[in-house]
């Protein structure tokens, strides 16, 4: 049977456009400048309930200040 046609994008140049957009872009500096959103530290703030909404992790972050603080051994999961 035949591969269906892609119609939701990618291709060739997906990887490339993707490194080139992660190495131009942060995401902290995005909610810094977002009108609704402040940061403390590396939580993100609803301005509008004072609430915290997210949390930022950078890189290996993820896994030592989120899974393993909450003891997942994502290597057991793997």
């Amino acid at each position: 049977m035949a591969r269906p046609f892609n119609t939701a994008g990618g291709g060739a140049n997906t990887n490339r456009n993707g490194l080139e957009f992660e190495r131009s872009t942060e995401l902290r500096d995005a909610f810094a400048e977002h009108e609704r959103y402040k940061l403390r530290g590396d939580t993100v703030i609803d301005t509008l309930t004072d609430l915290a909404v997210g949390t930022l992790f950078e890189k290996n972050k993820l896994y030592k200040n989120l899974l393993a603080a909450h003891g997942v051994d994502y290597k057991q999961l793997v």
